[in-house]
């Protein structure tokens, strides 16, 4: 059961509080990690009529765009792989995404909106698979990851500096936002007093949509406010710009 929403009997998800959410309500959000996309469902109706979503005080309540990996096998020297199903990732699989977009330049290296964390450390991603097993080209890159996207299963492969990654706490980004709405025009929402992370970011160019881990999505009146956010792989906050 996700429960009522009430004090004794809420809601497991932010992502069911936001369907629930109408003009004038606060969703208060206790400790913990979400790993969800929250969607707002509706807006508020002006400055005195918000949605307002914020953390129980003195908690810090985490919206993560990761999934835990783990059964990492040693596969050479450094070198070690595990797998997941792509059913992790539902229709988005950040590991066939390449950012791509006005402005953005790769160096020369494909690059995808998935990425790969050590203890909360984003790693590199290597140009291939080839080059994961030869020395780091520059002392900054020793922590380097590559994928290959089969039929059911993504691989990865990583160099953790010597690290065991059974012993580490190692997460891969799986969702496009943390908290996005995806109509237009959900106005007067406040976020307030969370820590958002680790989204798999498309690149926000200034000619076309610009998606962040946390945005309105071509709304106006958003607060934004007493939030920590990190670790997306492109832009952190947006305010614009619609698809068109």
């Amino acid at each position: 059961s996700y429960g009522s929403g009430t004090k004794e009997c809420p809601f497991r998800t932010i992502g069911e509080a936001a369907k629930a959410a109408e003009a004038g309500d606060t969703v208060m959000i206790d400790d913990g990690i979400y790993r969800e996309w929250v969607i707002p469902n509706s807006g508020g109706l002006g400055n005195h009529q918000r949605i307002t979503y914020t953390n129980v005080p003195g908690t810090n309540p985490v919206i993560s765009g990761a999934e835990i990996i783990d059964n990492w096998i040693n596969v050479e020297n450094n070198v070690w792989r595990t797998c997941v199903s792509n059913e992790i990732f539902g229709d988005y699989n950040p590991y066939t995404d390449e950012i791509y977009g006005d402005w953005y330049d790769g160096l020369g290296q494909v690059h995808h909106t998935g990425e790969l964390y050590a203890d909360g450390e984003a790693l590199y991603e290597s140009a291939s698979l080839e080059a994961l097993f030869q020395p780091a080209s520059c002392e900054e890159k020793t922590l380097r990851w590559f994928s290959r996207v089969q039929d059911e299963v993504t691989e990865f492969y990583a160099d953790f500096g010597g690290r065991n990654p059974n012993e580490l706490c190692t997460e891969i980004s799986a969702r496009p936002f943390c908290f996005f709405p995806k109509k237009t025009g959900l106005n007067y929402i406040t976020v307030s007093g969370l820590t958002l992370c680790q989204a798999a970011t498309q690149w926000a160019p200034p000619t076309a949509f610009q998606p962040a881990i946390i945005g309105p999505n071509w709304s106006k009146g958003w607060i934004i406010e007493n939030c920590r956010i990190h670790h997306s792989k492109c832009c952190g906050v947006s305010l614009g710009k619609k698809a068109d």
